[in-house]
């Protein structure tokens, strides 16, 4: 019984801590406000409009979300060249990754 509820709660942890990966193709707009912050722009594989939202935790350290200001601002500024990675978990900024479009790659 002890280790079906062990497994029960592992089962519950990981599912509770899955994270979503957000693809841009281009970057429209990000706000950064005190608490509350978003980022809109075009999905990299359907071409539709989305906007994302997450909220800064008091226990995050903000230095994760100060490092990737200048990613945001580098996919916004060149859309034909970079496309935007961005990972939340359950509405908490995990991480971001910018990456040369693969149309500009040369084989």
């Amino acid at each position: 019984m002890k280790f079906k509820l062990a497994l029960l709660a592992l089962l519950s942890f990981n599912t509770a801590s899955a994270s979503e990966l957000f693809l841009f193709d281009q970057v429209t707009a990000f706000k950064l406000g005190s608490v509350q912050h978003s980022l809109s722009g075009i999905e990299k594989y359907t071409g539709q409009r989305i906007r994302i939202e997450w909220q800064q935790s008091p226990y995050e350290k903000p230095q994760r979300l100060d490092r990737c200001i200048g990613t945001f601002q580098q996919a916004m500024n060149q859309p034909e060249r970079y496309y935007l990675h961005v990972e939340l978990s359950e509405s908490t900024f995990i991480s971001c990754e910018i990456g040369v479009k693969e149309s500009l790659l040369v084989n």
